[in-house]
């Protein structure tokens, strides 16, 4: 914009300025993977979530094996087959 140019067009100020030196860099590229939505906890997070399950169900198949109120030790309880 010069004095010149703003007597013959009306120039609007601008409503964002950028200040300072831009750097142009190139964009890296990312890997695409099947198992990227492992990546956002850590292994041992995802450890953790395994040792949690395998302890759950184990749990549950010892609580099944040995409890009196299961309809494997307890048929009287259940008079039909449980599948």
């Amino acid at each position: 914009m010069t004095a010149e140019r703003e007597e013959v067009v009306d120039f609007v100020a601008p409503y964002f300025e950028q200040t300072g030196i831009l750097i142009v860099i190139r964009k890296p590229v990312r890997k695409t993977s099947l198992f990227k939505f492992m990546t956002v906890l850590r292994t041992e997070v995802w450890l953790s979530i395994v040792a949690a399950l395998l302890l759950t169900g184990f749990m549950i198949w010892l609580l099944e094996k040995y409890s009196p109120y299961s309809a494997r030790n307890n048929p009287d309880a259940y008079p039909y087959p449980c599948r």
